[in-house]
């Protein structure tokens, strides 16, 4: 929680004790809970993740997604999450660009399941600055407390303005095309409604609040 005065600090909490948008890549990152993709020798391998002492059952959905959405080549495993402890369930070899375009594709996971919040890993294949990005929109739809949340593409740093103070339980977060991503509210608004938008690409989106 430490900064520096007067420059761009590293804090995730500013002096008001408003959350950064670092603040929620932090708690994504802590979550005890969690799918993990990473590179290993060529490879990206994808893991389940359990620091808590307690087994939990939940779906795995991983695979290559159209950054446009145009097309999925995913699988879905059910799995018990053992306690403290870990599981692999896939190695997929990195390709060649001319295998997958880099600036089309990305390998993405997702974790779902009782008593613990969505969680998502996405590993892209060429600097964010160069895919080939389409104008987002975003669909949220109200249940019980939290939102619904997905895009037909891939949408980067999905957020609501909430100037610093918590309205939703995650914040600048990344929507894979065509994945409900469930975000809990902690804070409702006055009006009900919950303006979400996205960082990029840049140029105009459209979010639909129901």
């Amino acid at each position: 929680y430490n900064d520096c005065w007067g420059e761009t600090g590293w804090s995730i909490i500013d002096h008001y004790v408003r959350r950064k948008a670092s603040f929620y890549a932090m708690k994504r990152g802590c979550a005890p809970v969690k799918v993990i993709v990473r590179s290993r020798d060529g490879k990206l391998v994808t893991r389940v993740v359990n620091d808590t002492l307690k087994s939990y059952h939940a779906l795995v959905h991983y695979g290559w997604f159209r950054i446009d959405g145009a097309a999925t080549e995913v699988e879905d495993r059910w799995l018990t999450t053992p306690a403290n402890g870990m599981i692999e369930i896939a190695s997929e070899v990195i390709p060649s660009a001319d295998i997958r375009n880099p600036k089309q594709w990305l390998y993405g996971a997702t974790l779902v399941g009782n008593g613990f919040p969505d969680d998502q890993s996405i590993w892209l294949l060429a600097p964010f600055r160069e895919l080939d990005q389409t104008p987002w929109e975003i669909t949220t739809i109200y249940n019980d407390g939290e939102l619904a949340v997905s895009s037909p593409t891939y949408c980067h740093g999905v957020h609501i303005d909430d100037g610093g103070h918590e309205i939703l339980g995650d914040n600048y977060f990344d929507l894979l095309p065509g994945v409900v991503r469930r975000i809990s509210i902690t804070h409702p608004t006055a009006t009900g409604q919950y303006m979400l938008s996205a960082i990029s690409p840049i140029g105009d989106g459209n979010a639909d609040r129901r």
